[in-house]
């Protein structure tokens, strides 16, 4: 039987697809489930790769950015900016990162946002804040609830002191 690892190797050390090499895994039963209600190992891993691949293509075909993206699956902290470019300490909240690069980021939250401008900080490996001025340029309604939003750096600014400490 030939397993793959995650750098597409079978276990005799040979290059291969991944996805050939989990087709070609034998089926098991899951010891709860009964005779009946074999789940067959195969079919879920082909379905998998089907959502893998078809999520690849998606973003492919509506990427329109000039810079390599990097998915960032971290915290962001946002605080929004008045019309005359003050922080809203008080209006504060959390957002899930999605992706960044040299020019931006986006990222996923719960409700439509109110304010244009924000500055976005992030928390680096080592323990310090980084923030950036974000000119918030468009927002998606995306399924259950969430939404995902994105925007252009403007300038590196200094972290809001209620997060410095």
């Amino acid at each position: 039987m030939s397993v793959a690892t995650t750098v597409g190797y079978s276990a005799d050390g040979n290059a291969t697809d991944a996805r050939e090499s989990l087709a070609s895994t034998p089926t098991r039963q899951m010891g709860s489930i009964g005779p009946a209600d074999t789940i067959v190992c195969t079919d879920l891993r082909s379905h998998v790769w089907a959502l893998l691949s078809s999520a690849q293509m998606q973003s492919r075909s509506a990427d329109r950015r000039n810079s390599q993206r990097f998915p960032y699956p971290y915290l962001i902290t946002v605080t929004p900016l008045d019309l005359s470019g003050r922080p809203l300490p008080d209006d504060q909240f959390v957002v899930v990162g999605k992706n960044i690069s040299e020019g931006g980021l986006s990222f996923y939250h719960q409700g439509p946002l109110a304010h244009r401008q924000a500055i976005v900080s992030l928390d680096a490996a080592d323990g310090r804040w980084m923030s950036f001025l974000v000119d918030l340029t468009w927002c998606r309604f995306k399924a259950q609830g969430w939404y995902e939003s994105g925007g252009q750096f403007l300038k590196k600014t200094v972290t809001p002191p209620q997060l410095g400490k």
